[in-house]
């Protein structure tokens, strides 16, 4: 996941784009799946630390939904 083509795209994402993006994992129109806010919310959070992006592995991730 360390390659991952979003971890390239959230450090350069705009504050608006963030929420944007947020809004649309929060809509049930969207968005149907809980654990997709979960991860969601995860990398919004883990975002603003870069160090975080290093120890974000798959099989954690999908331990966490």
């Amino acid at each position: 996941m360390q390659n991952s083509r979003l971890f390239e795209l959230l450090p350069v994402a705009t504050y608006t784009d963030l929420k944007e993006i947020g809004r649309c994992v929060a809509s049930p129109m969207f968005n149907r799946k809980a654990s997709v806010s979960v991860l969601w919310d995860y990398l919004y959070r883990s975002n603003r630390n870069p160090k975080n992006h290093q120890n974000c592995r798959k099989e954690w991730l999908l331990s966490k939904l």
